[in-house]
């Protein structure tokens, strides 16, 4: 399971990384497009496709985001639920989101075959469509694993409150810096929640 764990990291973060290779890229392209049509009255031949497919290489960042726990969630109720109900939950969301992935990933997968025998592809730009959707695949891939992995974490409780990675987190919010684990920042949360709601009753 460590070795899964470790190739499922690295397959994240080499994702994430080839995301954000391609957001620095579309922000440069944009840039010098706009500054093209200002100076020269003359666009980028293909800038707004470019930029539009480049833009689309965000979805690899599904697996990194995944694994650090920053999908944007409501879990201002889940956090008040008893331990044992919380990890049911988490699991079904789990569950929910991993068949998600792999839905998404096995149909970009069938569309390449598609894409393939009909040629496919951008008009303006003359780029195959069937690249693309080897990315969506991939992408949705590595989603599913990390979401494996998220299932194993809260299956064993191993992060309770779906606080993000790295295990030991530093609270800037105190006067002195205090280094806490997850799990008791977590509790933290809690207690204030509740020292608060006792407070407003009185």
């Amino acid at each position: 399971m460590k070795i899964f764990e470790k190739c499922v990291k690295w397959l994240a973060q080499l994702a994430l990384i080839v995301s954000i290779l391609c957001i620095a890229i579309t922000v440069v392209m944009v840039t010098f497009d706009v500054l093209r049509r200002f100076i020269f009255k003359n666009a980028i031949v293909g800038a707004t496709e470019y930029t539009q497919l480049l833009f689309i290489m965000m979805v690899l960042s599904i697996g990194a985001t995944t694994m650090r726990g920053e999908h944007t969630a409501v879990d201002m109720f889940t956090r008040k639920m008893p331990q044992k109900l919380r990890v049911v939950l988490y699991m079904i969301s789990d569950l929910l989101s991993l068949a998600v992935c792999v839905f998404i990933g096995v149909a970009a997968f069938k569309m390449v075959a598609f894409s393939k025998l009909s040629r496919a592809s951008y008009a303006m730009v003359g780029i195959p469509e069937w690249p693309l959707l080897i990315i969506f695949g991939v992408a949705f891939s590595i989603g599913a694993l990390t979401f494996i992995l998220l299932m194993k974490r809260d299956l064993h409780n191993e992060f309770p409150d779906k606080i993000p990675m790295p295990e030991v987190i530093s609270n800037t919010s105190l006067e002195k810096p205090v280094e806490l684990t997850a799990e008791e920042l977590g509790e933290n949360y809690i207690r204030k929640d509740e020292a608060e709601e006792g407070g407003n009753d009185q």
